[in-house]
């Protein structure tokens, strides 16, 4: 794709740029980016802006100056979303988009994780900039713990971090946990009625997780290789080899970690030691059985006990 040539055909935009199609162009030139630049600035100045698209004009010059790597670019977005409030939350929005795909992380992660050394986990842009933290993929400490912290936060996401990583580092971790949720896929598998259980949710995510770290130096195995399964043209068929692959590597994990588990249920519940796994199994159980009972209510029209006319 070619790269832009005026500052004009990014401002005068009235359609969003998508961060997919950035990062198959070309980095604009200096001016380019400068003059985008000057454009936030005198946004942000503007006691008041009339302009229809002020904010979608907004998005697409903060989106052009990011993916030109700008020294600035960071702060920048920073600076918009706490400006922004909630004028628009399609521009903030936007603005954790950026951090969470499209700013360079051997860039940004640096300055990314000064930032986070002062924040709070309930913060907007905790969760964004740790996920740019993460992609650095340097085995920096401080991400380690702030990733393994934000397990107890929400789990999925935790490991959503970890895959992002690449790093050898969580694999322990996340083969603890696959070893845990094994048995909810053992003995209470997913029913495409039914929706699915926190436990088969999390299964998916860390997964993927351990799919990600464990290859991440290796070369991948041909079977568990999206890349052999999903044709860039194929649309039609994309969701099904995506699906493939994800059955093919559950069914990997579950014979891994789940191998071993060739008693009962009640026998495993038994034997368990794990007080707090077993309580969550049971509860599991317990969802799985009221949604199975709950059936569609008809409207009874004629009573069992009436006699016919």
């Amino acid at each position: 794709m070619k790269a832009f040539t005026e500052t004009s055909e990014i401002t005068d935009l009235t359609s969003d740029l998508p961060i997919y199609l950035l990062q198959r162009m070309p980095l604009p030139d200096a001016k380019i980016t400068h003059e985008l630049v000057q454009f936030l600035e005198h946004r942000m100045s503007l006691a008041e802006d009339n302009d229809l698209y002020w904010d979608l004009r907004m998005a697409n010059a903060l989106s052009v100056v990011c993916h030109a790597r700008h020294t600035e670019a960071l702060a920048i977005s920073l600076e918009i979303f706490n400006w922004v409030e909630d004028a628009s939350p399609f521009l903030q929005h936007k603005v954790l988009r950026l951090l969470e795909t499209l700013l360079d992380a051997e860039a940004y992660a640096p300055q990314a994780r000064r930032w986070l050394k002062n924040m709070k986990p309930d913060q907007d842009l905790y969760l964004p900039l740790l996920m740019l933290a993460a992609r650095l993929r340097d085995h920096d400490e401080l991400t380690r713990s702030l990733i393994i912290d934000f397990w107890d936060e929400d789990a999925a996401v935790a490991a959503r971090l970890m895959g992002l990583t690449q790093d050898a580092f969580f694999l322990e971790h996340l083969e603890t946990q696959l070893a845990e949720l094994a048995p909810f896929l053992r003995y209470l598998p997913p029913m495409e009625a039914l929706p699915p259980t926190s436990q088969h949710e999390l299964w998916s995510e860390v997964a993927e997780a351990w799919f990600a770290v464990a290859h991440a130096e290796k070369l991948t195995p041909p079977w568990l290789d999206p890349a052999l399964l999903i044709q860039p043209l194929d649309v039609l068929g994309y969701a099904e080899r995506a699906q493939e692959w994800q059955e093919q590597l559950d069914a990997y994990l579950m014979e891994r970690f789940g191998g071993a588990l060739h008693t009962t249920e009640e026998q495993w519940l038994k034997n368990l030691s794990n007080d707090e796994l077993r309580q969550q199994f049971i509860d599991a159980r317990q969802y799985f059985q009221d949604l199975t009972k709950t059936g569609p209510k008809r409207l009874r029209l004629v009573s069992t006990n009436s006699t016919s006319i």
